[in-house]
């Protein structure tokens, strides 16, 4: 959460990107919440949420893609002008009203900085290689059971990360904001 928080207020004070503003949080687990909590404006919009819109029609088609993308497209644009040398997540500095960039992965103290690291550690973590379970199984994913859909996801996702791989390349990288997706986009 205090990576969220940091962003957030990154994002609000060097953009005119809309987010909410932190109002306070306590990260610590015994705050009589029981765990990690923050208080924040609420955003104006309305609560039917694209993912409702999709699920409830179907889809999106034409005019209403056009408006999405119109709106989505120069946000995210706009959030990807802040670059950092290395591939991290932001949280608060040691000193205050500063942020650093830190480890991606909670394990594990390295800071990216290049691509190719970042795929490598990436891989890693999805566990062993799924190819040779796939060969030969004769199954398509409609035919697939629940398991055998988790092993062609894995192997579909590590093949794309040794492909992407072969072109790694170093920074400065750009924000990403990992939250613009249908759980959190209004269809107005």
């Amino acid at each position: 959460m205090e990576h969220e928080i940091a962003t957030m207020q990154l994002v609000a004070t060097k953009m005119q990107v809309p987010v909410p503003w932190v109002f306070g949080y306590d990260l610590g687990p015994n705050n009589g919440i029981g765990g990690p909590c923050m208080f924040m404006e609420m955003v104006e919009g309305t609560t039917f949420k694209l993912e409702n819109h999709i699920r409830k029609e179907g889809g999106i088609w034409g005019n209403q893609v056009r408006h999405l993308l119109d709106q989505m497209v120069p946000l995210a644009f706009e959030i990807s002008t802040i670059k950092f040398d290395g591939i991290g997540r932001v949280q608060f500095g040691k000193l205050p009203h500063t942020l650093d960039l830190v480890s991606y992965h909670e394990l594990s103290a390295l800071l990216f900085d290049n691509v190719s690291q970042y795929l490598e550690n990436r891989l890693d973590c999805s566990g062993a290689s799924t190819d040779e379970m796939l060969n030969g199984s004769g199954h398509g994913w409609m035919e697939a059971d629940v398991r055998q859909k988790e092993i062609m996801a894995k192997s579909i996702y590590q093949r794309a990360t040794r492909q992407l791989m072969k072109g790694a390349q170093r920074g400065p990288f750009p924000l990403q904001d990992m939250d613009i997706n249908q759980q959190n986009v209004d269809l107005v």
